[in-house]
């Protein structure tokens, strides 16, 4: 399927009904109604060999994850979905229906998060990759830097299910079960913003809790105290990590691409969810002490 074809094909694909998108897919640029609130952008990159093994996912879960882990971004800063923009980078062997099962998996990525796809771009080179911008409006933003010593430090959902998930795959390339299927398809947390009101600070679990909480602290100049037991997982994960020899805790602590949110605040959500654990407190300093 030449370029052209090609591109006709994803048009047909992504037009959407969206009134926020006043042209979207088919001219040099989309266009939005403008919103009351901020506009919030980020972008992401899905790499072949770098981030995933094509042997480990469908296309149309390649175009998922490309989307769903840019949407992330915008969960994390408390700002609704409106748009996102695809940019793909195909080898001239991929054949024509792969590429669109991508761009199939990509919107459907988007509207299941309550987004469109509003344009994009299409290149030749190497190995396939999936670049997305994303688009959010928030009302008031919510960045890494607010935290305050005597916050709480609060987890949404489970923790190392996509890491776990992950070295499933790299053993065993036909690996089933949710643990695959939560790296395969994650889901940014949009359902969690009702929780983020009262939040002072906010990241998405991409790199892992760790990792992410030590951007939080260093962009809020404080420590932390942090229990490790407290960690939420998944009601199998522990019995599945160390079945493939993994230690679950590791796992919880480090694995990233969980897409979950660490926030804090000075109390718990006033809607209380069990989907919602805390797992520490904000303190002076610049340590983070686990226990």
């Amino acid at each position: 399927m030449d370029e052209f074809a090609l591109i006709a094909r994803i048009r047909e694909r992504l037009q959407t009904a969206d009134p926020r998108v006043r042209v979207g897919v088919g001219d040099d640029a989309a266009v939005l109604a403008p919103s009351a609130g901020c506009a919030v952008l980020s972008v992401d990159a899905v790499v072949e060999g770098a981030h995933f093994d094509r042997r480990w996912l469908s296309w149309q879960d390649v175009g998922w994850r490309g989307v769903a882990g840019a949407l992330s971004d915008l969960a994390a800063m408390r700002a609704a979905p409106v748009c996102a923009l695809l940019s793909m980078v195909l080898p001239e062997d991929l054949p024509g229906d792969d590429a669109l099962a991508i761009v199939d998996g990509a919107a459907e990525a988007a509207r299941a998060h309550g987004a469109s796809v509003v344009g994009g771009n299409l290149a030749r080179g190497p190995v396939v990759s999936l670049h997305t911008t994303v688009m959010g409006d928030a009302p008031s933003p919510l960045g890494r830097g607010g935290a305050r010593p005597g916050d709480g430090v609060f987890v949404t959902g489970t923790l190392g299910a996509a890491a776990l998930g992950w070295r499933l795959l790299a053993r065993d390339a036909e690996a089933q079960g949710p643990f695959v299927r939560r790296w395969r398809r994650p889901r940014a947390r949009f359902d969690a913003l009702p929780w983020l009101a009262a939040a002072t600070a906010c990241v998405d679990v991409s790199d892992g809790f760790a990792q992410d909480l030590g951007h939080v602290c260093e962009a809020s100049e404080v420590g932390a105290d942090i229990d490790l037991a407290a960690l939420p997982v998944a009601p199998d994960h522990a019995t599945a990590a160390a079945r493939s020899g993994h230690d679950p805790l590791l796992l919880a602590a480090t694995g990233g691409e969980d897409y979950e949110l660490i926030f804090t605040a000075p109390a718990p959500p006033a809607s209380s969810s069990a989907d919602v654990t805390r797992v520490g407190t904000i303190t002076e300093g610049a340590d983070v002490r686990v226990t």
